[in-house]
């Protein structure tokens, strides 16, 4: 198999993956890394229960003949393993749906299948909204995780960001990190985080218990050097002779 041929990565690139991955842009040393919160709702498995925006974009997406499918768990493993066989990574967390190109059949049930036709498969994050926006999703708010970010990186053009409006329902629009980085207003940078009860690490948050556990360091004051003044010895002979006086008759 001929090698594949990868192109540096852009400075627009590099310089937002420096900003939302604090400086660290090496794909294969970050783990466990956070899935998407945009669209939050409620979870697609609770039978009975109206579903989100985001699995409303995802289940029309499927009903279009545009190629998407969406991979069971073992199905993104065997995906994962036919990237990293290539040098390339596509965290199971960091997208929604695959696209199939050119009407080509993958058995994603079968690894090698799946890798001897990897050039033909493109990973796809889904974007939805239901708002009333333009086909170009003209000031559309959204944002990018740390796993969506490394996998685009390392997928480049097989990998992008679909935006979908469940209101309007029309075409998809589909951008490369690349593309969505030339069409960027704004950056905003942030930080997810998960809280948990306090009784999980004792009555005191992790913070205080942290900053008590740091001990300060005590400053030592240097005590004042005693110091005792040398009288310089006056060398013989070198003694004044006393005045005679003279004494009245």
């Amino acid at each position: 198999m001929a090698k594949r041929k990868t192109s540096p990565t852009s400075d627009s690139e590099l310089s937002v993956a420096k900003i939302l991955v604090g400086g660290h842009t090496d794909v294969a040393g970050v783990t466990g890394l956070p899935s998407s919160q945009d669209d939050m709702g409620v979870d697609p498995e609770d039978k009975g229960q109206p579903r989100s925006t985001a699995s409303k974009a995802v289940a029309q997406l499927l009903k279009m003949r545009m190629g998407f499918r969406k991979l069971t768990g073992p199905e993104k493993k065997n995906l994962l393993i036919a990237f990293a066989r290539t040098n390339r990574v596509a965290y199971g967390q960091a997208y929604d749906l695959v696209r199939v190109l050119n009407r080509v059949k993958v058995t994603f049930t079968n690894e090698e299948d799946v890798f001897r036709k990897i050039e033909h498969i493109q990973v796809c994050e889904v974007k939805s909204t239901a708002r009333k926006l333009d086909k170009d999703f003209n000031k559309y708010f959204f944002a990018i995780t740390t796993a969506e970010l490394l996998t685009a990186q390392s997928l480049r053009s097989q990998y992008l960001f679909v935006f979908y409006n469940t209101t309007t329902k029309g075409r998809p629009l589909c951008l490369s990190l690349k593309e969505v980085l030339e069409r960027a207003k704004n950056f905003y940078p942030t930080w997810s985080i998960t809280l948990e009860s306090p009784s999980a690490r004792g009555s005191q948050p992790a913070a205080v218990s942290a900053a008590k556990a740091v001990k300060k360091p005590t400053r030592r004051t240097a005590s004042p050097k005693k110091t005792t003044q040398k009288i310089p010895a006056i060398p013989k002979g070198a003694a004044p002779k006393p005045k005679a006086r003279s004494v009245p008759r």
